[in-house]
């Protein structure tokens, strides 16, 4: 006796022998696209461990170890930020006598320099400030300035090249 094709496909149905679906996949949970990502989300990915500054006055916290062991971090000054004054501050706890020196925190490049930054102050021997403009007509996002720190340790002199990022 041979089968009837049409006869063995109602059985198959009417049996519920469908195929079970296949269950949904979970999306990916990997690291975001840059467009999705806020402009101070996009700085920590570019500078880890850097300073976003989200308003007027904006503090980088300098660390002094023995031996003129110097650090700062790289900041970035928000493009809704006009006229932010930068704060450099020596950390309390630095090894031994640590101060700025008269033109504490100076531009590498001064002419470059001098288009976004003004009135330089050594407000005391663990503070300097700067006014940033952080706005340029016509110029591009993201500019990046490179500046020195200048400071003695126990009268020894000390340097760190840190930098800043304006309009990110």
């Amino acid at each position: 006796m041979r089968a009837c094709p049409l006869l063995v496909l109602v059985a198959v149905v009417s049996l519920g022998c469908t195929p079970p679906a296949e269950p949904k996949k979970p999306e990916p949970s990997g690291p975001k696209k840059a467009a999705e990502l806020t402009p101070e989300m996009q700085f920590q990915q570019a500078y880890a461990g850097g300073v976003f500054c989200q308003s007027t006055s904006c503090t980088v916290a300098v660390t002094v170890g023995a031996g003129c062991n110097v650090s700062a971090p790289t900041l970035g000054i928000s493009t809704t930020v006009s006229d932010a004054v930068i704060h450099w501050v020596i950390q309390p706890g630095a090894s031994g006598r640590v101060a700025f020196v008269e033109n504490g925190v100076n531009p590498k490049d001064p002419a470059k320099w001098q288009a976004e930054f003004k009135q330089p102050a050594r407000v005391s021997d663990t503070e300097f400030t700067w006014l940033d403009k952080n706005k340029l007509n016509g110029a591009p996002g993201r500019r990046q300035y490179d500046y020195n720190i200048d400071l003695t340790q126990d009268g020894k002199p000390c340097h760190k090249d840190p930098t800043i990022i304006n309009d990110y």
